[in-house]
């Protein structure tokens, strides 16, 4: 929904520089949206409120709270990760899959960042989020369809080739 206010208030905008509409006509059908954008997000600033880990709800979870409800990563499972020398939510997805499930870490890395925290990995700042990386090998949309067989066919202008095994 936000992004299609957006695009209205950006509309409105193009079609008033354009001549299409008056500038003041433009603002007078902008202000609904722009007062439907600020309800919203007073709405998401409250479920953020409301989501976020509070202080203190980390020393209620025991060993065998379940952290990750996606991938079912247990705190005796991260804790364990930890031990055996993850301090990151990178390497903990590594060495246990937090964060790889439907939600994509998004339910289960605050806490699992104050985990580290608490264990005294590092600090909030330092653990950061887990780094994202490009798939390897681009594709096209026809590889991805099934109908160009070799996905090596095609390259990116100024791409380093990716070494693979020989054919």
């Amino acid at each position: 929904i936000v992004a299609e206010l957006a695009g209205q208030l950006v509309g409105l905008g193009v079609a008033s520089s354009c001549g299409v509409i008056s500038s003041s006509e433009a603002e007078r059908s902008a202000e609904p949206v722009r007062e439907r954008l600020q309800q919203l997000g007073r709405f998401r600033r409250g479920l953020d409120e409301m989501g976020s880990l509070r202080p203190g709800l980390s020393q209620l979870a025991d060993e065998s709270t379940v952290v990750c409800r996606c991938e079912e990563i247990r705190r005796d499972e991260i804790d364990a990760a930890v031990s055996a020398g993850s301090t990151t939510l990178r390497s903990l997805k590594v060495a246990t899959r937090l964060g790889m499930g439907p939600c994509q870490g998004r339910m289960c890395q605050p806490a699992c960042s104050r985990r580290l925290f608490d264990l005294g990995c590092n600090t909030p700042e330092e653990i950061g989020p887990p780094a994202f990386r490009p798939p390897l090998v681009p594709l096209t949309l026809g590889q991805l369809a099934g109908e160009d067989e070799d996905p090596g066919e095609v390259e990116p202008a100024g791409a380093t080739p990716v070494a693979g095994p020989a054919p």
